[in-house]
């Protein structure tokens, strides 16, 4: 478990652009073949009625780059106050090179602010907004994180636990210093049992191997002694089933 607290940085703008085609869960109910109960557990489950679909050809950049533009127009953020632009998504427009350098050059940002992508999912944000953050407390003015997958280009038609949890949408946030602002960032991992020792551990993880493996030679011996009893026993009904030779 890590805690970590950054003094004076603070998220300052952030816009979101979606899909333009609306799709209704309610409509997806007989394509996916949900039965009534199904279905409510479904929409109970994930809290949507709607998810938001990007036409074709539109990618995961082209809804960053309007989200960014958006702040930019509204905001009074000028473009050459960024010095670094971070892409979160597990579908680029490319696998080479960086879409991000194509997103810096689309929004004309200046040629020595930092590009690069960062491929992560769920837990994508997170770590684009401690690194973003991270990036500001080392010195630099203004950061630009991009967050955005089209998902619909790789959901299954047919898959009814993947594609209804999933849209299309780009977001652009923008992270500065602020004053009189403590941002907190808390990494928890399932805690190890520290009850024993290393060696102990390794020591009964090796017990369990061996008995596992005992166990497993043990049945199949009972298995090939058990084929053989039924052969010997098949064999003896053979021969008392054939008639007696008389001298």
């Amino acid at each position: 478990m890590s805690q970590i607290s950054f003094a004076n940085i603070a998220i300052t703008a952030m816009a979101t652009t979606v899909g333009n085609n609306i799709i209704e869960l309610e409509d997806e109910k007989e394509r996916f073949g949900f039965d009534d109960d199904s279905f409510s557990r479904l929409q109970r489950s994930i809290g949507l009625k709607t998810r938001y679909i990007a036409d074709e050809g539109v990618c995961a950049s082209d809804l960053c780059v309007q989200s960014a533009e958006n702040i930019f127009a509204n905001s009074g953020i000028k473009k050459e106050e960024i010095e670094a632009l971070l892409f979160v998504t597990q579908s680029p427009d490319y696998k080479a090179p960086s879409t991000a350098i194509i997103m810096q050059n689309r929004l004309g940002l200046p040629t020595s602010c930092g590009a690069f992508d960062i491929n992560l999912g769920c837990s994508g944000f997170i770590y684009g907004l401690f690194t973003a953050f991270s990036y500001v407390n080392s010195g630099m003015k203004k950061v630009l994180l991009c967050v955005g997958d089209v998902n619909s280009y790789f959901s299954g038609e047919r898959d009814k636990i993947f594609t209804p949890l999933m849209g299309d949408a780009g977001s652009a946030i923008i992270i500065e210093k602020k004053t009189r602002h403590v941002a907190f960032f808390h990494f928890t991992a399932m805690e190890a049992d520290t009850s024993i020792s290393s060696s102990q551990r390794a020591e009964q993880e090796l017990q369990a191997r061996l008995k596992h493996s005992f166990q497993k030679r043990e049945k199949m011996a009972e298995s090939a002694v058990m084929k053989i009893s039924l052969w010997m026993a098949k064999r003896c009904l053979t021969l008392l089933s054939k008639p007696c030779l008389r001298s």
